[in-house]
């Protein structure tokens, strides 16, 4: 059986183009509550460097009205485009494609888009490899669990969430090929809502990394405009420490 019948199978051919009233916001929050911004939000360049470095790299991330990702673009140190991400919405503002580009690596990525509002569940079907990726939701509309199931072979986890009762993440597990962990995340939040620590911990060697954020500047919004991003890896009691500073410059939609 296709992957695409498959998955429109499993999931009973809930789609957006013949159901109008559903959409992908029926099973999970806009781009931005997610990210946890505030204010209307409609972009935000990212530039950043390591160790203090003249070279810095570049992010720009578009956003709809009512605050769904619409592209993403990175650029390396010289300026050129490395990679590229978008987002494809019906009349109905509901989420029908998505193609991801990475010209490093020389793939792409385009996926048709099928919804299961009742499981809480979005289907990404990636018409150029035949794979299937599932994101499951809470009923806060925050993801909990990312599976794939590649062609050919059985569906495994990939990872998996867990959130505070203000549905920020406290923990994030990644696993390898084999369904088995491949490392572990802990968060750990300020007083005043920001990422304050997390912890890296690897299943496969003995090393954990330490990031400690430090923020400088925040807009009116309270989004952080520049932040200190310290790192400290931990190998076999050997440790190395590293720093990334990054700006964000934001534009707002007009207000009511």
């Amino acid at each position: 059986m296709k992957p695409l019948l498959y998955i429109l199978i499993l999931f009973s051919a809930l789609y957006c183009p013949v159901y109008a009233q559903v959409s992908h916001l029926d099973i999970k929050v806009p781009s931005i509550v997610a990210g946890h911004y505030s204010g209307p939000v409609k972009s935000i360049e990212r530039e950043y460097n390591f160790d203090m470095s003249d070279r810095k790299y570049k992010e720009v991330s578009l956003y709809n009205e009512v605050g769904d990702l619409q592209s993403r673009t990175r650029s390396d140190s010289k300026g050129k485009t490395v990679f590229f991400y978008t987002n494809t919405y019906n009349e109905a503002g509901c989420l029908i494609r998505q193609r991801v580009e990475d010209l490093r690596e020389k793939t792409t990525n385009d996926y048709e888009i099928v919804l299961n509002v009742p499981a809480r569940k979005i289907a990404y079907c990636c018409k150029i490899t035949g794979d299937v990726e599932v994101a499951t939701y809470d009923t806060h509309k925050y993801r909990i669990s990312y599976t794939i199931k590649k062609t050919g072979g059985k569906a495994l986890p990939t990872s998996a969430y867990k959130r505070r009762d203000d549905h920020k993440l406290s923990q994030y597990i990644k696993y390898n090929d084999k369904g088995r962990v491949k490392y572990m995340s802990i968060y750990d939040w300020n007083e005043k809502g920001q990422l304050g620590r997390s912890m890296v911990t690897y299943k496969t060697e003995k090393k954990k990394t330490l990031y400690v954020y430090e923020y400088l500047q925040v807009d009116k919004h309270g989004n952080w405009t520049q932040r200190l991003l310290q790192a400290f890896d931990m190998l076999d009691d050997k440790k190395k420490k590293y720093e990334k500073f990054e700006t964000r410059r934001y534009e707002y939609h007009e207000e009511d």
